[in-house]
């Protein structure tokens, strides 16, 4: 699929430059990957196109490599991420130093408990790098597949995290202008990068549940797997009081001890015979419930089967 995208996209620009419509030099693009391999390869020659001039079909080739370069990847990979890191991480430039500077604020914030300290996920921050990298060039922003979708279902934008990123960013120094200008769009991509790991901030958006379950049941393994892979709700541990609770989960034969003052604790019963309908009661309940704590106050209507 993604070699069928760039055919596609190499051929777009191949119609745009015989109509004529030729890209002027990219001195930021010059800046920013001077020592970088594969973005400093030439990818057109005078042969293919010999109207153009030497810098028009080094543009040209800047143009598509950063095409090349910026696309998001998940994948652990080294090649997924490690020519784009070192290429703008080795440099001193506008990125980077952006980059360093969010990276400590993002420590900051980052648990203790996590098992991996957020600079060292090396697909996230380059997939960050990557998203910083098109602000600076295009100086702004440009289109992204995430662009796209529905925004309605974006509850980060309404998450302490987007908040304190988002000042961070307008705060940034005069010569960050161009990030700086553009704060808002920039913190909603960094946001959305951001959220599948915000169980791991010390940020109090997410859901804290308290199983009540039994050792040997196999509903506790379960239900840990199920909730661990919801980014907005953090398992707590057996020695952690039920005090620190937003949802309690427990078996429909046990009345659970809750303290007073706790009537913010939503409680779910669960079932030995229980099926994927349970699942999702649970899941509807830890989302309500996180859209209680981040004082989500509009209608959101992704709640049904």
């Amino acid at each position: 699929m993604i070699a069928l995208q760039e055919m596609l996209f190499w051929g777009v620009c191949r119609l745009r430059i015989v109509r004529g419509h030729v890209l002027r030099p990219w001195p930021r693009y010059d800046r920013l990957f001077a020592n970088g391999v594969t973005a400093s390869a030439e990818l057109y020659t005078k042969e293919m196109f010999p109207t153009l001039t030497t810098a028009e079909i080094k543009a040209e080739s800047q143009f598509f490599r950063f095409y090349q370069l910026s696309r998001l990847r998940f994948g652990s990979l080294r090649d997924n991420w490690l020519e784009m890191y070192a290429t703008i991480m080795d440099e001193h430039n506008t990125v980077s130093n952006y980059i360093k500077r969010l990276s400590n604020f993002l420590v900051e914030h980052w648990s203790s408990d996590a098992s991996l300290l957020i600079t060292d996920n090396m697909p996230l921050m380059t997939n960050i790098i990557r998203i910083v990298a098109g602000f600076y060039l295009f100086e702004g922003p440009a289109p992204l597949p995430v662009d796209f979708y529905d925004q309605a279902r974006d509850l980060y934008a309404h998450t302490k995290m987007y908040q304190d990123v988002y000042d961070f960013n307008t705060g940034l120094p005069s010569s960050y202008k161009v990030l700086r200008d553009s704060a808002r769009p920039l913190t909603r991509l960094i946001c959305y990068l951001l959220s599948p790991e915000m169980k791991h901030f010390t940020w109090n958006n997410v859901v804290r549940c308290k199983m009540l379950l039994d050792d040997g049941s196999i509903n506790l393994q379960r239900i840990n797997t199920f909730l661990n892979d919801l980014s907005f709700v953090q398992v707590m541990s057996p020695e952690e009081p039920i005090a620190d609770a937003d949802l309690v989960v427990t078996f429909s034969d046990d009345e659970p001890i809750i303290p007073a003052g706790s009537e913010h604790i939503t409680q779910v019963t669960w079932h030995n015979n229980s099926d994927y309908g349970d699942l999702f009661r649970l899941y509807r309940a830890a989302k309500v419930t996180f859209l209680q704590k981040i004082n989500y106050n509009e209608k959101y209507p992704y709640l049904q089967l």
